[in-house]
């Protein structure tokens, strides 16, 4: 019901054929079909990667008594995951439409082969769009995952870098200040905004301007003890 709900949105978003954000692609592939097959794609992955996690009896770190499966919510990764591939400059020109277009149809076409070598201007590289850094002690500090350890092929293997993510996710909720932990635990949606904050500009971040602001956290503000301009849009 939810992939179906994400499909109409992208069909129902754009009121004119905007996809200027990857001139390399036929624009005949941007068809409601090709955009279901991109979605499709990205859910059976998430799913695949939160059976093996299921099976391993993987453990959250947030709440050592429930498996990760059930603390991170399958939809917020698939969300984060477009929003990783949706950049900020084009929000802003109101051609968020076309970016996540781009990204399903690219998907569509090349599957497990798809953005397994694309790198930010940061060093994030792969469908995941991971750091380094953060990839190794993710590897380092959970081993129950079993994950790839070279960074390179854990970033180009789509799967292993979703459950990678899944570790991330569970490990940044864990450290989170008692306020936002509560906050989860009493409406988890609400709680996921902190989570994809954190993804996204980094955990400290959030921590500070939680500190800081409370429930203005996820707003512009000038001081800089804000989230960054391109993790608030």
């Amino acid at each position: 019901m939810k992939q179906a709900f994400f499909i109409v949105l992208l069909m129902f978003l754009a009121p004119f054929p905007s996809h200027a954000a990857s001139s390399k692609l036929d624009p005949s592939l941007f068809t409601p079909v090709m955009f279901a097959k991109g979605s499709d794609y990205l859910s059976q992955l998430i799913g695949t990667a939160f059976e093996e996690l299921r099976n391993q009896k993987t453990m959250s770190r947030f709440d050592a008594t429930k498996p990760v499966t059930d603390v991170i919510d399958p939809y917020l990764l698939k969300a984060l995951i477009v929003s990783e591939h949706t950049d900020h400059t084009s929000l802003l020109k109101r051609d968020a439409e076309g970016t996540m277009e781009a990204f399903l149809v690219h998907l569509a076409i090349q599957e497990e082969d798809a953005f397994t070598t694309r790198r930010s201007r940061k060093g994030a590289q792969g469908l995941l769009q991971f750091i380094k850094p953060t990839y190794t002690r993710i590897v380092r500090t959970h081993p129950e995952y079993g994950l790839i350890t070279d960074f390179k092929k854990g970033m180009a293997d789509h799967k292993n870098a979703l459950k990678a993510a899944v570790a991330l996710l569970d490990a940044e909720l864990a450290g989170m200040p008692k306020g936002i932990k509560e906050l989860f635990k009493k409406n988890p949606h609400e709680g996921g905004l902190f989570l994809a904050a954190a993804y996204n500009g980094g955990a400290g971040r959030v921590y500070r301007a939680f500190k800081n602001w409370q429930h203005d956290w996820k707003e512009r503000h000038k001081k800089g003890t804000g989230l960054k301009w391109e993790t608030v849009i």
